[in-house]
């Protein structure tokens, strides 16, 4: 019987510079920012290690060294969903499935891998921001109707079940035990982003705000030029206006599910745009966001 030979990713984070979050929060690692693939933000591990594999002891022994695929990649509300969200709350007269379908096409344009999560605890697609924007008691709060975020979330199941688009769907575990937030500004040159667990083990939010802008920025471009090809609908507003719509959407919609999941935590910057200097600055706490109902 010929044993299967056993690869472990050891990774090269303790080369990485540690950040110091707090001293109440120790540090975090700074690794290398991957702008092709987007996670909804939660810094919980996906359940991504099959039974098959026979060789989950041997990689617990090294798993605070392996970094896992979504801590390095840019973290966005909501994941994909962020950006059919943003065209709905943005007015733009578009349908949901027009929505989902423009953001598709600008995936794949881009080569980003359309990615959300869902979880264990019986939350459907797992997104503390898309559960709760299809909440209707939290219409007001995000500025979008929440049938139109379920035929968001239906819409795509259809497209993903019938093998017309390929996303990665991580399953997560446990509950939501985050400690903080972290508002992470970079350097589009050598991008970075942090792990989101603390060398003292605390979990937290994490937005990689730079990236996040310059997707979205991108996105805008996309609309302005590309709508009226993929869905014979003229878009109004050019590539600036829309931008400037987009990023306000986006922050209407992240500072709500903030408010909603994350009230009273504390809130850190990472400067990361000199690689020499990192600053960490204390923004305060979130802001409590009371539903309408």
């Amino acid at each position: 019987m010929v044993k299967a030979e056993i690869k472990i990713r050891r990774t090269e984070i303790p080369g990485y510079e540690k950040i110091p979050i707090s001293k109440e929060y120790g540090n975090a690692y700074s690794i290398p920012l991957n702008k092709k693939r987007e996670r909804c933000v939660d810094p919980r591990p996906p359940d991504e290690i099959s039974t098959e594999e026979n060789a989950l002891s041997i990689l617990n022994q090294h798993r605070d060294r392996m970094p896992r695929e979504f801590q390095n990649s840019v973290a966005i509300p909501g994941g994909f969903f962020a950006y059919p969200m943003v065209l709905i709350g943005a007015g733009l007269g578009l349908t949901p499935h027009e929505a989902v379908d423009l953001s598709i096409k600008w995936h794949e344009k881009e080569g980003i891998q359309i990615s959300y999560h869902t979880d264990n605890q019986g939350h459907g697609f797992g997104c503390g921001y898309v559960r709760l924007a299809s909440q209707w008691e939290n219409e007001k709060l995000y500025g979008v109707n929440s049938d139109d975020v379920k035929k968001i979330l239906d819409y795509t199941e259809e497209k993903v079940n019938s093998g017309k688009i390929e996303v990665e769907e991580p399953v997560l575990k446990g509950t939501h035990n985050e400690k903080f937030v972290a508002i992470i500004k970079n350097n589009e040159k050598n991008p970075k982003t942090v792990k989101s667990t603390t060398d003292t083990g605390d979990e937290f939010f994490r937005l990689d705000k730079t990236a996040t802008r310059k997707n979205l920025a991108g996105f805008a471009l996309f609309i302005h030029e590309n709508a009226g090809e993929v869905m014979d609908k003229r878009i109004k507003g050019t590539k600036e206006e829309l931008t400037e719509k987009f990023e306000e959407v986006f922050d209407k919609h992240t500072n709500t599910t903030l408010g909603l999941l994350a009230a009273r935590l504390p809130i850190f910057e990472i400067d990361l745009t000199d690689n020499i200097n990192i600053k960490v600055t204390s923004l305060g706490v979130v802001k409590p966001v009371h539903k309408s109902a």
